[in-house]
């Protein structure tokens, strides 16, 4: 009965759309992990990320949203299901590591619209089924990072810092923080 980080990737979905099987192979994984956790007792963190094709800025798995009202019916259709319907014991985490280029290629004001969609959608099923869901994020690679360079003498101008402020300017959910290291040492 504990936290555990699961990444839901949902470029990789979108990319075996075409293969039914394989498509409904890797959703059932998914699934069967999520389920396993949520009836032990636990809970689980599922990191959404991942832009699949025609809705980013860019082609990339990695980039920003541009398409923000179908990225939204996307995650909303996602929580339903897994939340709502099949009742799991879920956090929605939204994006890894947007502060790191290798993980996200947009902006701070992208990280923060692709947030407020995603917040939106939790609203509104909130709403809608009565049901608490929780959602945060940014899970930025270090508590001080940012997209734009930061350091540790400026925690103010961290990603997490600005999330806060933004949820609360735009009433959007901000259920808990994350953050997370890389680091090559095994210890």
């Amino acid at each position: 009965n504990s936290l555990y980080r699961l990444q839901y990737n949902l470029w990789e979905i979108q990319q075996l759309a075409n293969d039914q099987g394989s498509c409904q192979k890797l959703l059932s994984n998914y699934e069967e992990i999520i389920k396993k956790i949520s009836d032990s007792g636990g809970t689980v963190i599922l990191d959404l990320f991942g832009t699949p094709d025609g809705l980013g800025t860019v082609l990339d798995k990695n980039s920003a949203p541009h398409n923000l009202k179908a990225y939204k019916e996307l995650v909303k259709n996602t929580i339903r299901k897994l939340s709502c319907e099949k009742k799991y014991n879920i956090w929605y985490e939204v994006w890894n590591a947007p502060d790191l280029g290798d993980f996200f290629l947009g902006q701070r004001s992208e990280y923060f619209n692709l947030y407020r969609i995603v917040g939106e959608a939790v609203k509104e099923l909130r709403k809608e089924t009565k049901i608490q869901i929780p959602l945060g994020g940014p899970s930025v690679s270090s508590w001080f990072r940012n997209i734009e360079p930061n350091n540790i003498l400026s925690p103010e101008r961290s990603l997490i810092y600005e999330l806060i402020k933004n949820c609360y300017s735009y009433r959007l959910p901000l259920d808990f923080i994350s953050w997370h290291a890389y680091s090559s040492d095994p210890k």
